[in-house]
């Protein structure tokens, strides 16, 4: 079974699955957006593929497309991290994580906020 999510910076939107169903992640890790990402003000999309082992853990992840390699090891390192239901073991998934311009000016101006204050630094 073949299941495809749009990921909005960590906000779901099923595209075509269950609500409820063993192929949404019962834990899902967002992505850090990247210090070189936020820099260069890049936004982009990811999509990986993935298979679901015992235990509800992501397996042979790989990544299919990238409008921006500098989101790929931030992606990867999220979505390994993800747990699916036990009964979810099997499954082949895929899911598209989207940088967009909203999460990069929230990601700048927390950035700004952050090193105005002086114990974050």
């Amino acid at each position: 079974m073949r299941v495809a999510f749009r990921v909005m910076f960590g906000l779901l939107l099923a595209m075509s699955a269950c609500a409820g169903s063993a192929q949404e992640p019962i834990v899902r890790i967002r992505p850090i957006y990247p210090d070189a990402a936020v820099a260069q003000r890049i936004t982009g999309q990811v999509t990986v593929a993935f298979t679901i082992g015992e235990g509800g853990v992501v397996q042979n992840l790989a990544v299919l497309d990238s409008s921006a390699r500098v989101f790929d090891d931030a992606v990867i390192a999220a979505v390994q991290k993800w747990r699916y239901a036990e009964e979810a073991a099997g499954s082949s998934l895929s899911e598209a994580i989207v940088f967009t311009p909203a999460d990069l000016e929230v990601e700048l101006a927390n950035r700004g906020r952050r090193s105005a204050n002086p114990r974050d630094r």
